[in-house]
This record gives structure tokens, C-alpha cells and sequence, in this order.
């Protein structure tokens, strides 16, 4: 029988120890991942809203006062025009990882003129800006060029006015670019 001596037990523990601990550190990675990736995802989801949040407002504002805004679009993933006339809906799709709700959720502000919603579709989160026909007047929303993109800035301008069944539409053009 051959006794390990003390030299050789040292450099044994060492092993034993070096092995134990990386098994730790890899555990503790692949745990962590999951959840820096749910802040990622989270993170996501609350900039696309903040955006549709400040789009709706710079919209509104630009229906109140005229002239036009630009917004800057800081997000991974398409913005894109849908509907047909008089019936507009802006929509936002950005790819996450996060469990939310797959049914409509409102998340429209309080003084807002138009509706918020969104919807987890299988891993893709859509966010809906919509205004609603009013008593008295109508958002018609339009682009020129492509209808879907993923543009750096969004510009808002009020085109102009005009009636349609005694309501007043409000005409707004989005450019992308």
C-alpha cells in the first residue's frame, strides 16, 4: 500500500477544492443567465412602452398646435402603420423572452387621447397606439413610403384638416427614416 505523502495530499485538496468551485462558479452562470435575461426583456418592454407613451403624446400635441415633432426610435425591433382610412393603428413588435400576458392589455394613460394596448404573440411583444373616432373629429394617419420599418427618428406632421360625414379629420403623416 502506498501512503500519499503530506506534498502530494496538498496538491489533491487543491484539486478537489479548484473542481468544487468551478462546478459553483458554472452553476451560479447558468442561473444568473436566465435572469439578466429577464431584465433585458424587461427592460425592453418597459422602453416600448415609454416610446408609445411619448409618441402619443408628440401625436397629440401636434394635433393641438400643428407643425410637426420628431422622436428618436430606440428600439430593437419594427414600428409600422396599419388599418385602413379612418381606422389607424401604430404598432410596435419587439421580440422577448418574458412571460406576459398573450390576451390585450390597456395600458393607456389618463390624459391620453388615444388607446394603448398590448400583447405577448408567441415571443413577440406588439404594442398598439390607436385613436378612436370622437363625437367631433377623426386622426387619419398616414405614411408615404414603406408602412413597416425600423427607423432612427419618426417625423409627426399635421398635413391638414378637412370633413368627412360632418366630422372634422385631422390629417397626420408619419415619415420614418
Amino acid at each position: 500500500m502506498k501512503v500519499i505523502g503530506k506534498g502530494q495530499s496538498e496538491v489533491v485538496t487543491f484539486i478537489l477544492l479548484f473542481l468544487i468551485g468551478l462546478a459553483l462558479f458554472m452553476a451560479a452562470i447558468s442561473w444568473s443567465s436566465g435572469i439578466f435575461q429577464q431584465n433585458v426583456d424587461s427592460g425592453k418592454v418597459m422602453t416600448a412602452e415609454n416610446f408609445m407613451f411619448e409618441l402619443d403624446s408628440s401625436i397629440q400635441s401636434v394635433i393641438r398646435h400643428g407643425g410637426s415633432e420628431s422622436i428618436n426610435y430606440n428600439i430593437d425591433g419594427t414600428i409600422g402603420l396599419l388599418g385602413s382610412e379612418y381606422n389607424d393603428a401604430i404598432e410596435v413588435k419587439t421580440p422577448v423572452t418574458i412571460g406576459l400576458p398573450n390576451y390585450w392589455i390597456n395600458i393607456t394613460r389618463t390624459d391620453s387621447l388615444g388607446s394603448i394596448r398590448e400583447i405577448l404573440d408567441g415571443n413577440i411583444l406588439r404594442i398598439e397606439l390607436t385613436y378612436p373616432e370622437r363625437n367631433d373629429y377623426i386622426v387619419d394617419m398616414y405614411t408615404e413610403g414603406s408602412k413597416v420599418s425600423t427607423p432612427d427618428i419618426i417625423i409627426i406632421e399635421k398635413t391638414g384638416i378637412t370633413e368627412y360625414q360632418g366630422k372634422t379629420v385631422i390629417r397626420i403623416k408619419l415619415t420614418f427614416q
